[in-house]
């Protein structure tokens, strides 16, 4: 009996290694199996125990060596509790998805009471059996789990797979039950003992084999409900075969599972050897299973006999296995009234099983919102950073991974749609979803139109030239024989240029606007004849000339003309004609005017530049006491301010509004703020563009005169231009 302790403290001990959740080391219920998938990478090991138990009223002769109240020691005994006990263990592993192979044996105990008639206390009554059952060794396939084979979505509800099993002896063989007590103890008792079983048998003796169909699929999905279902064969070594049938129903909640399952095993024999023979019965088990830790589980189910064949009798002179009868049948060992099991499972998770990848379909359509006609668009996921080109009719359909993704429409024809706006989407795992866009008509803007005449600049006749928009999109084209040119075009501002053969190229700036006619002529000069330019290029406050300033003629092929680089004085002959003249200096704000040369004449024309961050000093500009209202007798300088800006209109300029040191310094820098803003508003009702003027007030921090004396204050008092860029 230590030995028989040693060995069961040691399967408790390493019970605590690994662990798998049903008794067989692969998923399932109790005996019923389970078809659908474990983790891809996931190791189980499971250990538990199985008890049943009867009585039997028969009686035996048995002989003993113990000491009795009598001297005779042959007696009769009465069979009392009869019990069976297991206690199994099994690995299992999942290698895939679709494939897991397990391994499993028990430890084996049967014990029986004798009860000697009419003597009390009596010792050495009793027998008992232990040991090891053969190896189990199982492969579980699942082929629905091939995503090659079975869409993703049927594997999710429905599963067949395959359990072929291989059965190897390593249990003891059966031997005799010795009539004579004593020969083993039990807790302290002595009995008999033998090998390989009192009720049963704890080997097959031999290489068995077989397996099992299984099929699952859910009937409730939300909670899980499951319904398992199995067909068995299993062939022994001498030559019979059993079949076995199941069928199980369980319900998985967050960390308990409620089961129920219906199980039967029926030996493949003659009819007059059923009673003889037939060890199968069928059994119903209700069970409940427990998550006490993550991957580790708790089982507890009992057995219960619907139908199989009961002990009638024990023959301890024939138990033996031989060739006309293999199993102690009719006995115990058949079919057990009842048998309580209490598993224990662990999980290991070795490979962390991939992700499942849950898809969603969009679908839809783009049309025009009025009509509802198809239209051709580009569709953009930028979530997923994807776009996709609909169909001729709009039509479109795209899978995504479950969740949610922003999308948005553009129709392929810009000018004539509106891009839809960006919409979250959310979507569902399995489901189809219709999105349809439907996209608003751009407002047609009526196109705005050029026309005039062109004309010889020396003889006034009317000629045909080129008319083009140099950097544009705009198709060239040409006038007609008359003269008269004619353009429509998109609204904005252009460079419009005239070309003949023999004549000085024209251009001119040009603003149009939608709707509108703008009627331009244009007079073309003679290429022969030529024109004088000559002037200086000044600076705005001293009027010092600038040396070494460039004076181009964008658009044009005409060479750049430098000035003089110690009186600023410059002097160049181009072709007469209308040109845009561009005037650039270091640390100058560059300027562009337009100036007309006539043929053999000489234009005198100085240009004048602003420094950059240059300060004009605005005198004359005064306010009403502790007010932002300008004096009627400022008009005047404000006026020539408006005029001096609209000579130089790529000018941007800050209205710098400053205070004397009378008074509270944040009343003054408040009011000096309002003061360069009522400037600036001054100058845009005269005309200035309001994006060319900023107005910022500094209050007393920039004096530029002693604040003790009124001279001194009157100065600080004051609005100032200061250049900023062009």
């Amino acid at each position: 009996m230590k030995k028989l302790g040693f060995i069961i403290g040691a399967i408790f001990i390493c019970s605590y290694l690994s662990a798998v959740p049903a008794p067989t080391g692969v998923s399932g219920l109790n005996k019923v199996l389970s078809a659908s998938p474990e983790h891809m990478g996931r190791l189980y090991f499971i250990w538990g125990g199985k008890a049943s138990q009867n009585r039997s009223t028969d009686s035996i002769a048995l002989k003993s060596i113990c000491k009795f109240p009598v001297a005779d020691t042959s007696y009769s005994a009465q069979k009392g509790n009869c019990v069976m006990v297991d206690i199994p263990f099994a690995l299992g592993f999942s290698i895939t998805n679709c494939l897991e192979v397990n391994i499993s044996s028990a430890f084996l105990a049967d014990a029986m009471e004798d009860t000697v008639t009419g003597i009390a206390n009596a010792l050495g009554s009793g027998c008992v059996s232990y040991g090891f059952s053969d190896v189990d060794l199982g492969v579980k396939f699942t082929p629905t789990q091939l995503p090659q084979l079975f869409p993703t979505d049927l594997a999710k509800k429905f599963n067949v797979g395959i359990y072929p099993l291989l059965s190897f002896p390593t249990g003891a063989k059966k031997t005799a039950i010795p009539e004579l007590c004593g020969q083993d103890t039990v807790f302290g008792y002595p009995c008999r003992k033998n090998d390989g079983g009192v009720h049963r048998f704890f080997t097959n003796d031999g290489v068995s084999y077989g397996g099992k169909l299984l099929i699952s699929g859910v009937l409730v999905a939300e909670p899980a409900l499951i319904a398992h279902l199995n067909f068995g064969y299993m062939h022994y070594p001498y030559g019979d075969s059993k079949l076995s049938y199941g069928v199980g129903v369980e319900g998985q909640y967050q960390f308990f599972s409620p089961f129920i399952e219906l199980y039967g095993e029926q030996r493949m024999l003659p009819a007059a050897d059923k009673e003889r023979l037939d060890d199968g019965g069928i059994y119903v088990t209700p069970g409940l299973r427990f998550e006490t830790l993550a991957n580790s589980w708790i089982t507890i189910a009992v057995d219960f006999k619907v139908s199989g064949y009961d002990e009638s009798g024990w023959n301890f002179s024939n138990n033996l296995p031989d060739n006309a009868s293999r199993y102690e049948l009719n006995g115990f060992g058949a079919t057990p009234p009842w048998r309580a099991n209490l598993i224990f499972s662990h999980g290991f998770n070795y490979m962390k099983p991939p992700a499942p990848i849950s898809t969603g379909t969009l679908a839809g359509k783009v049309m025009d919102k009025e009509d509802e006609k198809g239209i051709k668009a580009v569709i953009s996921f930028p979530t997923f950073d994807t776009t996709i080109t609909t169909n001729e009719d709009g039509s479109y359909a795209i899978t995504f991974t479950a969740g949610k993704t922003i999308v948005s429409a553009s129709p392929i024809e810009k000018g004539k749609y509106k891009s839809s706006e960006e919409q979250t989407v959310l979507i569902t795992a399995g489901e189809k979803q219709i999105l349809n866009f439907r996209l608003e008509r751009k407002p047609v803007e009526k196109p705005a139109i050029i026309t005039g005449k062109i004309t010889d600049r020396v003889s006034r006749m009317l000629c045909v030239a080129n008319i083009s928009f140099p950097e544009t999109q705009v198709s060239p084209l040409v006038s007609d024989t008359s003269g008269i040119y004619r353009v429509e075009i998109s609204a904005g501002t252009y460079v419009l240029k005239a070309e003949k053969s023999g004549y000085i190229p024209w251009t001119q700036p040009v603003t149009c606007k939608a709707g509108e006619t703008t009627i331009l002529n244009i007079e073309l000069s003679p290429a022969a004849q030529m024109a004088t330019i000559a002037g200086k290029v000044l600076d705005y406050a001293s009027r010092a000339g600038i040396g070494n300033a460039k004076i181009s003629f964008p658009t044009t092929q005409l060479p750049d003309v430098i000035t003089d680089a110690t009186t600023g004085t410059y002097k160049a002959q181009i072709p007469a004609g209308t040109y845009t003249v561009k005037i650039e200096a270091d640390k100058y704000v560059p300027e562009g005017v337009v100036i007309v040369c006539e043929p053999n004449a000489t234009l005198l024309k100085d240009f004048e530049l602003f420094k950059k961050e240059e300060k004009i000093v605005l005198h004359g500009i005064n306010f009403k006491v502790n007010s932002a209202e300008i004096k009627p007798e400022s008009y005047p300088m404000l006026n020539d301010a408006a005029e001096l800006l609209k000579k130089h209109p790529d000018v941007r300029v800050e209205i710098s509004g400053h205070a004397s040191a009378e008074g509270n310094a944040s009343r003054n820098l408040t009011l000096s703020q309002l003061r360069a803003e009522s400037v600036r508003n001054y100058l845009v009702t005269a005309g200035i563009s309001a994006d060319k003027l900023t107005a910022r007030g500094y209050g007393i921090t920039q004096p530029i005169a002693d604040n003790g004396t009124e001279p001194g204050r009157q100065q600080n008092r004051r609005i100032e231009f200061r250049i900023l860029s062009q």
